[in-house]
């Protein structure tokens, strides 16, 4: 069987790489394989090509497979090498991963495969698969906080997960800024309590001379159908503290239908309103910072005839698109084939067996909002700038810096006194992947927005950074340069001090306790002692340094080249081109 005889997690820049990777020796001594072609199947069945490293052995196709096993995962990893071993039959492979959770699930599901393989088994792939999507999903970055996270590693600006959720630290020390999905921590919780409650939103901006659909809080089903009369129908019934159109029925016609309306509605929510439904289109206009940055046209699912194909075929060919899925992984969801999910498959009571005419647009269901995906059309270069500065206002008002805007008009093009236009919600944590690839084209640059509106341009987040490299008896000469003033973190492996005071219990990790430096809101600056012992074990804890200042180290010996490497490695950080 194939053989993992040591795993290394180095978390940073290393003697590989500039990125985290996982550093393995295999041993293939005892590993036989003839069917390569069934090994490839692991992949095949993610309609992911093979490895084609067959050739070069079972270490080779292993570190292959673990790269594109993670890209399935959503992870953007590439870099992987193969060396040596210390004895024949066995290799040295350097993977990337981004999220270390999932590096490692990756090596776990092809070393089973082969193993599986090579004992003539077979593993359960589609359960195996969704196994492994469900754990990439729960560990990576969620979808409104990674663009922020990304754009902030463009600009150079360092971030850290605090949790295993999407709570972000972008900057360090006392430069920090933190961010959880849409919310950053500029966003106050009065702010985010009006937002949340739909009535008192309208009422604040509908003084300001903001327009709001007419409607009123509900009392049971019966005030509900009551309220229906007095708007006149058709009505929109909702929950006064939902999100994501949970519970939402639109143009509700009847008196029966406000009160099943009602019914769903209260699932979500113990208050209820009941809203006039204003004619247009239904559109989401994204305000980060004091700007519009992003708008989109909401569309229903829609097909396109060709005077041949059911309805029910064309749903099919439709679900064929791989970014489709028929849970949160995927991109897009399925279309749904059920009527029963629907009061009508679509406006005109069509059937699965009705054939739509060679082009014509059938849409598919009448209402959309973001939990039953469906299509979006990016308006942004098409709103008027008085649309643009109603949904500023109205942000303003709410009291939040970012936030998603539901607004229903005929055309974002015309000024709001010129149409009928009402804005129906302001969320104060907008799913900002709306306004991306795949799900929008052009994609937005929104992740860049919300970087830009917690460090203008030119700032980095980061505090000035000193590396003391040397051996393990240097930490006096480490302790001293971090008390030349005040708020300064030293860090190393044998602990970690912040105005010469321990912060907490040290772990035996360089990682683990400069990450408490970086964490602290105190921090000013950092003295980082490293040793060339630490660059092999673990990689480097930062990736740009202000300074180094190099002690006697010793690069003879057995492992010469390493810690030349390692030396290197360490060099290689500087903003500027010498040593001190």
């Amino acid at each position: 069987m194939l053989k993992i005889c040591s795993l290394h997690i180095l978390q940073g820049p290393n003697i590989w790489s500039a990125c985290p990777v996982l550093q393995m020796e295999v041993d293939a001594s005892l590993f036989v394989l003839d069917d390569w072609h069934a090994a490839d199947e692991l992949l095949r069945a993610q309609k992911v090509e093979g490895t084609g490293a067959a050739a070069s052995g079972a270490a080779a196709w292993l570190a292959g497979a673990m790269i594109k096993i993670q890209r399935e995962g959503r992870s953007p990893v590439c870099f992987h090498e193969m060396h040596e071993g210390a004895a024949p039959h066995r290799a040295l492979l350097v993977v990337e991963y981004e999220e270390e959770l999932v590096g490692r699930a990756a090596l776990d599901l092809a070393l089973r495969w082969l193993n599986a393989l090579g004992r003539g088994e077979t593993l359960d792939l589609p359960r195996e698969w969704a196994a492994f999507c469900d754990l990439a999903y729960d560990a990576r970055l969620g979808n409104s906080t990674r663009p922020a996270a990304h754009a902030a590693r463009a600009r150079g600006i360092p971030f850290y997960r605090l949790d295993s959720e999407s709570l972000v630290q972008l900057g360090q020390g006392c430069l920090q800024r933190r961010i959880q999905r849409a919310t950053t921590g500029r966003t106050g919780l009065i702010a985010n309590g009006i937002a949340a409650d739909k009535t008192l939103t309208k009422n604040l901006i509908a003084e300001m001379g903001i327009p709001v659909p007419r409607g009123r809080a509900v009392t049971d089903a019966e005030d509900a159908v009551m309220a229906a009369h007095e708007l006149a129908f058709p009505v929109v019934v909702k929950p006064q503290d939902g999100d994501y159109g949970n519970g939402v029925t639109m143009r509700v016609n009847t008196d029966a239908g406000v009160r099943q309306a009602y019914a769903e509605a209260r699932n979500w929510s113990d208050s209820v309103l009941v809203e006039h439904h204003v004619n247009g289109h239904l559109f989401r206009l994204l305000v980060i910072g004091g700007r519009l940055i992003a708008a989109v046209r909401r569309e229903p699912w829609f097909v396109v005839g060709d005077g041949r194909t059911t309805l029910l075929d064309l749903i099919e060919e439709a679900n064929y698109d791989a970014r489709r899925g028929a849970d949160y992984v995927s991109p897009f969801v399925l279309v749904h084939q059920q009527t029963g999910e629907w009061p009508q498959l679509t406006e005109d009571h069509r059937t699965h067996d009705s054939v739509p005419a060679e082009n014509e647009t059938v849409r598919l269901k009448p209402d959309i909002y973001l939990r039953n995906d469906g299509v979006h059309l990016d308006q942004t270069d098409l709103v008027h700038p008085e649309v643009a500065r109603m949904a500023v206002n109205a942000t303003d008002i709410v009291g939040l810096d970012i936030a998603g805007l539901d607004i229903i008009a005929a055309d974002l093009g015309k000024l709001p006194d010129q149409q009928e236009i009402a804005v129906l919600e302001v969320n104060s944590e907008p799913g900002i992947i709306l306004h991306m690839e795949p799900r929008c084209v052009p994609s937005r640059p929104v992740g860049e927005a919300v970087v830009e509106s917690l460090f203008p341009e030119g700032e980095t987040g980061r505090v000035h950074l000193t590396v003391l490299l040397g051996e393990a008896g240097d930490l006096a000469v480490a302790k001293k340069l971090s008390t030349a003033r005040c708020n300064v973190g030293l860090a190393s492996r044998q602990g970690v001090w912040l105005n010469s005071l321990p912060l907490g219990v040290p772990c035996d990790s360089l990682a683990g306790n400069t990450s408490r430096l970086w964490r602290h809101p105190r921090t000013e600056a950092v003295v980082l002692h490293v040793t060339l012992d630490d660059v092999l074990a673990e990689g480097l804890p930062f990736d740009r340094c202000d300074e180094v200042i190099e002690c006697t180290v010793d690069l003879d010996g057995a492992d010469a080249l390493k810690r030349k490497r390692a030396r290197d490695c360490v060099l290689a950080t500087l903003r500027t081109d010498r040593a001190v």
